[in-house]
């Protein structure tokens, strides 16, 4: 593994001016993103006419967890009228709802 990162550090370098690349043009992408629906002693604020969510699970391992991939760049100005763009390319959740068997 420490010798692929390396690999992968070494190919960024420019051989003509053993200076790393710019990096302009990269974009990242990144799926490790778990999210819990819910959180232990979680609060809520709610309207005076809401009702309190329901919030029962048999253990932690019940929690639902969502995950998302998500892809930026680096931010930039896109035309000589100076109009900006922010570098995100999207978000997107991973998987699907379905019930269970």
């Amino acid at each position: 593994n420490n010798e692929w990162r390396l690999q992968h550090c070494v190919s960024h370098v420019c051989p003509q001016t053993n200076l790393y690349e710019d990096m302009y043009n990269l974009i990242h992408v990144d799926e490790k993103k778990w999210f819990e629906l819910k959180k232990e002693g979680q609060k809520y604020i709610l309207a005076g006419d809401e009702e309190a969510p329901i919030r029962k699970t048999k253990n932690k391992g019940h929690i639902t967890k969502i995950m998302f991939l998500c892809a930026v760049a680096r931010p930039r100005v896109v035309d000589r009228h100076g109009t900006e763009w922010g570098g995100k390319l999207g978000i997107w959740q991973v998987g699907d709802f379905v019930a269970a068997q």
